[in-house]
């Protein structure tokens, strides 16, 4: 099991239930190492640069019989299922003992499951939701509850899989989902059922992160996230955004054309919201074309002979 911390730690834990915290911001400066075994806390050296610093819990010698099948990190914790079907929690990152959720009453191994943190979940506890056979699971450290689907028609977010369960399922962002299959498939859904499809081979690794998801395969670090509004307001094919009426303005303009003059009369009221967005955009486009073609949007208009406020950032050579 692999995960991050909210404070960029890499949590790595081993089968028998054994993980260790490694500060890698810590990994250039050689710093020696803190690991505790229990009650037990002794100072060793950093192994080399690349380990860096590491604190090392334990789960208990109980885990360690059973063993770790999977386990997921939050922003509070982690949670880990055994090898006897049990959800266990940890709160913090100091080595807290571990805590059982609710008894599921599983005799097979879950589809796929996901952590659902406190501050997201209905209870205000850590939650995990499992798909089990044709189900779900909605487990806390109180109840697990049947989500009862089984008769609904999930068949339509499978359809074009061929029915069968994923593997891993991650969230992407809040608003989205992904879904992966062993033998390479990603599909990621959105919130009104439609989506993206990839191919990869062999099966990548999806990581879950706040804003989007990252998928890392054997050649490539790939990061999807949801597009953003001023993205969307300039560049959404046929908008009528007061935006997107300023970008091709400049257009215009730059072609020499009177339409620019049109454009910006129409748009007047809002010329000053307009460029706000036009600037918000430069900044989450990763293309240098597109980023400098968006600020000379809003350098024109912001200091020309509109009577806007001029800008007060050195925008450079454009």
């Amino acid at each position: 099991m692999l995960g991050w911390t909210p404070d960029e730690e890499l949590l790595v834990m081993a089968e028998d239930g054994t993980y260790r915290m490694y500060n890698l911001s810590a990994a250039s400066a050689g710093i020696h190492s803190n690991t505790r075994s229990g009650d037990a806390t002794t100072l060793i050296p950093s192994a080399s640069l690349i380990a860096g610093e590491y604190r090392q819990y334990s789960l208990g010698s109980e885990v360690a019989d059973v063993g770790v099948v999977s386990g997921q990190v939050h922003d509070e914790g982690l949670v880990v299922l055994t090898g006897s079907l049990t959800y266990l929690h940890v709160k913090g990152w100091t080595g807290g003992r571990p805590s059982a959720l609710c008894a599921t009453g599983m005799n097979v191994l879950p589809h796929s499951w996901t952590v659902v943190s406190p501050e997201r979940s209905s209870s205000r506890h850590v939650e995990v939701l499992a798909s089990v056979g044709e189900t779900i699971l909605s487990i806390d450290d109180m109840y697990c509850i049947d989500q009862s689907i089984a008769d609904t028609d999930i068949r339509a977010v499978e359809g074009n899989h061929d029915g069968s369960l994923p593997s891993e399922v991650e969230w992407v962002g809040d608003q989205a989902i992904a879904m992966k299959w062993d033998d390479g498939r990603v599909f990621v859904m959105g919130p009104r059922g439609e989506g993206l499809s990839y191919l990869y081979s062999p099966a990548p690794v999806l990581v879950g992160e706040i804003d989007g998801l990252r998928i890392i395969s054997t050649e490539t670090c790939e990061f999807i996230e949801k597009v953003a509004d001023a993205t969307l307001a300039v560049f959404s094919p046929g908008s009528t955004h007061k935006a997107a009426v300023l970008l091709q303005a400049l257009e215009n303009f730059e072609q020499g054309s009177p339409r620019a003059n049109e454009g910006i009369r129409n748009i007047k009221p809002d010329l000053a919201s307009a460029v706000d967005v036009c600037i918000e955009a430069a900044g989450l486009e990763p293309d240098p074309v597109w980023q400098k073609k968006l600020l000379r949007v809003s350098r024109r208009w912001t200091i020309g002979a509109c009577g806007i406020i001029p800008l007060t950032i050195d925008l450079g050579e454009l």
